[in-house]
């Protein structure tokens, strides 16, 4: 019996790469786009496309978008580091999402998977440590951390109210899907223009780790249960080395500047945000995460749904190849 998927953010990086596995695996998938959206590869896929902005999305939309649907995977989100960009984070990552559970609920769907984050979780203590899943929330300001935060407690309310949803969160995504984010950082890096670093560290993985990780929550997951999806601890130093080596730039490591510098340029970065002349990757929230340690252990994953992740070298590689192929 054919399966029938609605994907949210399907044009994105995980969105794309998730699209391609389920039809792969002969999955019919519904695919909601934004109006300016390039379907090409949605439509090389035989994905059923409908418009639909998450920016202002409502629940009865999103149950006819839903309709018939098996499952639904809510990817959709937006990724900030500026100040400006928290009032439309604040739309799609926390309205958005409860406009898709309450679709989802109203259109009888079989499961949501819903796409967090290691930042809903929040950081680590230190280096020596890692979050799990069992953590409380936490009550950070920064906009992306905060909208991630507050997404998951609308998947929860919807949950009680009889959703089946599960909740995945990756770490930082590599892979050669990527055109921002993390390929802009291996961009950055490759390109020589990183000047100096953090002396904080964060948990990468691969993309197609992740897209297997929602897989397996789908089937495998418990409902109301969030898992994360992450492969290597890495100090930010360690990332920059291994990058570098790849792109065959053997050169020195850009000098670590102690955290009370980060802390210090926070509020500058801030004022220079507001007047327009400040953007990524030098904001205030950059400067006020670039010390953490976004450290994860995908144990319970492990254990509940049979990830296992490959190792985050491969994905690192496969971005610095592309960017080599295909300069941005």
């Amino acid at each position: 019996m054919t399966r029938r998927a609605l994907v949210t953010g399907a044009t994105g990086f995980v969105g794309t790469a998730l699209t391609a596995r389920l039809a792969e695996e002969g999955w019919v998938v519904r695919a909601l786009h934004r109006a300016s959206s390039d379907l090409g590869h949605l439509l090389a896929l035989g994905a059923e496309c409908v418009e639909g902005d998450l920016d202002g999305l409502d629940a009865e939309r999103m149950a006819r978008a839903a309709d018939g649907c098996d499952a639904v995977f809510h990817v959709g989100a937006v990724i900030g580091w500026s100040l400006r960009d928290r009032a439309v984070m604040q739309r799609v990552n926390v309205a958005g999402s409860r406009a898709v559970c309450r679709g989802a609920l109203q259109a009888g769907v079989g499961r949501l998977v819903h796409t967090s984050s290691i930042a809903a979780i929040g950081p680590a203590s230190g280096p020596d440590d890692e979050v799990e899943e069992g953590r409380p929330d936490h009550e950070i300001t920064i906009g992306y951390l905060a909208t991630k935060r507050d997404a998951e407690r609308e998947v929860r309310a919807a949950a009680a109210d009889g959703l089946d949803a599960v909740i995945v969160n990756p770490s930082v995504i590599f892979g050669p899907g990527d055109r921002q984010n993390s390929a802009a950082y291996v961009q950055r890096v490759m390109s020589g223009r990183v000047p100096f670093l953090p002396p904080g560290g964060a948990n990468g993985v691969g993309v197609d780790d992740v897209v297997d990780g929602h897989l397996r929550a789908l089937e495998r997951g418990q409902s109301g249960e969030r898992y994360l999806l992450c492969a290597e601890n890495l100090l930010h130093a360690e990332l920059f080395e291994r990058v570098a080596r790849m792109a065959g730039r053997n050169g020195s490591v850009p000098r670590v500047l102690p955290a009370v510098v980060w802390a210090s340029l926070a509020p500058v970065l801030a004022v220079g945000e507001r007047l327009g002349l400040a953007r990524p990757p030098f904001t205030s929230d950059l400067a006020r995460t670039a010390t953490w340690f976004m450290y994860g252990s995908h144990a319970k994953a492990a254990a509940e749904l049979g990830y296992r992740p490959g190792p985050l070298d491969d994905a690192l590689e496969s971005v610095v190849r592309r960017l080599q192929e295909r300069p941005e």
